[in-house]
């Protein structure tokens, strides 16, 4: 039996071009529509003739070639045998890469805590980034300490506080017309001292692994001082102030017009209440000055914030009137001890006057005689 040969034709066919289907062999014509067409053959290794017993199947008249369609320009390999051709093996492109897919979002919070004051509405920060619509997800805020309490919840495109704690009724809401913006921040309005602590802002059909994060928010209370006055001592004037109703513990101190801090007649007195709330007093001793203005300054640092009084002490309330009664009394004592000197002087001066006389109505009696 003669050796099979196998021919590898290849052809480059350009995009958008129409070739001749006898100048192409396609999968098409190998199973069923002839052979390659000689000139596709090697002239210089002519093929054996075909064995009788597998004579090539002739073209059917009725079956012409279909049109060859347009190809992208790739190298077309052509393995064939002229008893039993092979399969073509064509070059596939490599798939372009997939696109990444956007990176899921994730619940972020504020990096420093939330500092309010007692009476105030305030907003704790939530909010996912990237920013992702959170209209049709669930989100729930609620308090973790110092006692874990539902805050409020944000269901199913409406509000659901069935569960909320009575202490946050009618205080809380969020912003319904930034939630297609990822913006779930809760609003409370008139908080209290008993509201501080840390809360979590969570959305657990969020498909993240970060779905939640947590905000402490810090709740301080302040008032103004009073100051008045508060009597005399030695030379100067005691001023009292006192101011209630602080937390934390706050604070006080006595400054003059030029803003230097007075010593104070000892420390302050502290005084705290059954609402965790501080009041503080204390007194200071001024001496009469070019302003006699004085100011009570209450501080706390924890929450930033201070409050000062001024006051004006007139002139008539300081001790003068001792002061010109001793002046008087020296003064006098002075006009009495000189008017006394005087009369001292005169008497003297009197005196000696007479004893003169005397004797010299004596010399001249004397002399008569």
């Amino acid at each position: 039996m003669p050796a099979t040969r196998k021919c590898h034709a290849r052809v480059a066919i350009q995009p958008g071009r129409i070739v001749p289907a006898q100048h192409v062999w396609s999968p098409v014509r190998r199973f069923g529509l002839g052979y390659p067409p000689p000139a596709l053959q090697s002239p210089s290794s002519p093929d054996p003739p075909a064995t009788p017993s597998s004579p090539d199947p002739p073209e059917s008249p009725s079956s012409p070639d279909p049109p060859a369609t347009p190809f992208s320009q790739e190298l077309l390999e052509v393995p064939f045998s002229p008893e039993l051709p092979e399969a073509p093996t064509t070059r596939v492109p490599s798939p372009a890469p997939a696109m990444r897919a956007p990176r899921s979002s994730e619940v972020v919070g504020p990096a420093d805590r939330v500092v309010a004051l007692a009476g105030d509405d305030i907003i704790l920060p939530c909010s996912l980034k990237p920013n992702v619509s959170a209209e049709d997800m669930t989100v729930e805020w609620t308090r973790l300490n110092p006692k874990a309490a539902n805050v409020h919840l944000y269901r199913q495109g409406r509000v659901s506080n069935v569960e909320q704690h009575t202490s946050y009724k009618g205080r809380t809401s969020m912003f319904h017309d930034e939630l297609e913006n990822g913006i779930v921040s809760l609003k409370l309005t008139r908080v209290t001292l008993s509201d501080a602590g840390r809360y979590r802002c969570f959305l657990p059909t969020l498909i993240s692994q970060v779905k939640e994060t947590s905000v402490q928010l810090f709740v301080g209370a302040v008032s103004q001082p009073v100051v008045s006055i508060d009597g005399t001592k030695g030379w100067g004037v005691v001023l009292k102030c006192e101011s209630g109703g602080w937390f934390p513990e706050p604070e006080m101190e006595w400054l003059d017009s030029s803003g230097t801090i007075l010593p104070a007649d000892g420390p302050p007195e502290r005084h705290r209440d059954s609402e965790d709330l501080y009041t503080l007093r204390r007194h200071v001793t001024v001496d009469q000055t070019d302003t006699n203005r004085f100011t009570c300054r209450v501080q706390q640092p924890e929450i930033n914030h201070l409050k000062e009084t001024e006051i004006h002490v007139p002139d008539d309330v300081f001790p003068k009137s001792h002061v010109g009664l001793i002046i008087g009394l020296i003064a006098a004592a002075v006009v009495v001890l000189a008017a006394s000197a005087g009369v001292y002087k005169w008497r003297k001066h009197t005196v000696k006057k007479l004893r003169e006389d005397f004797e010299e109505q004596e010399e001249v009696s004397s002399f008569s005689e």
